[in-house]
């Protein structure tokens, strides 16, 4: 569950331009999901399945945004955000490799999917030649991410076949308020499908390797958003800042 507390700054690109306030929704993890400040490699995939299975309950705080890119670390809930807010673009920045690997396939199955049910279909069902055959669509990473076998083998064994009840309860259909995802979930919702769905045939979702514990990495994700020209809306560290160093780069 998001127990989100903004912090706004403004932030200058485009020849000194001011753009937008930045809104860093700090999302509060149970107990067995906190990352640690220490420095420390991850657990490779230790954070596919998404945790925070309620992010209705900070709409409040999404609404707020300006529509800017949607920064943010993990795996659903940087999709969910970024639909949330009707993002401009989403910029998924992660420590673990898997976490932008999660990404950067499901850009391109959003990419190369028709509709929502043609999506749904790709993702939870299709087999390692459809996505090679859909993948002819497609162009640059997006095209060489679906048509690699590598890219079928990890969905098909980190998401659909996950044990995690995360993706499970994110692949059925919420039906009530107290349900997981209601009314914050792409795969069975038309609108929020749609935005994403957008931004990925756009080229307006990148996924970036990135520990924000080290302030280099911090400064040159910073350039990158700068130099895209496009207005920044909303920051989910997760509870990242709560580290020493790394996230208050950001800030600053």
């Amino acid at each position: 569950m998001f127990a989100p507390t903004p912090t706004w700054r403004a932030w200058a690109t485009r020849s000194a331009c001011i753009l937008s306030c930045i809104l860093f929704v700090i999302g509060e993890c149970s107990a067995q999901s906190v990352r640690s400040s220490a420095e420390r490699q991850p657990t490779p995939g230790i954070y596919l399945p998404p945790n925070e299975q309620h992010p209705a309950v900070a709409l409040s705080i999404y609404r707020k945004s300006n529509h800017g890119v949607y920064v943010s670390v993990g795996t659903e809930r940087s999709f969910i955000g970024a639909a949330l807010t009707r993002a401009k673009a989403l910029y998924v920045i992660d420590y673990d490799l898997l976490a932008v690997r999660f990404a950067k396939v499901n850009r391109a199955l959003l990419a190369a999917s028709t509709n929502r049910a043609d999506y749904a279909n790709l993702r939870l069902t299709a087999s390692q030649d459809v996505w090679r055959q859909r993948s002819l669509h497609l162009t640059g990473e997006d095209k060489e991410t679906l048509a690699s076998p590598d890219s079928w083998a990890f969905w098909d064994k980190e998401v659909r076949e996950s044990w995690d009840t995360g993706f499970g309860n994110f692949h059925t259909a919420p039906q009530h308020p107290n349900d997981p995802f209601f009314a914050s979930n792409y795969l069975f919702d038309d609108r929020l499908y749609r935005h994403l769905s957008q931004l990925a045939k756009s080229a307006r979702i990148w996924a970036r390797l990135v520990d924000l514990r080290h302030e280099e990495e911090v400064r040159a994700l910073c350039d990158d958003l700068k130099s895209k020209g496009l207005p920044l809306g909303v920051v989910d560290t997760s509870d990242v800042p709560n580290a020493k160093s790394g996230a208050s780069v950001a800030a600053h």
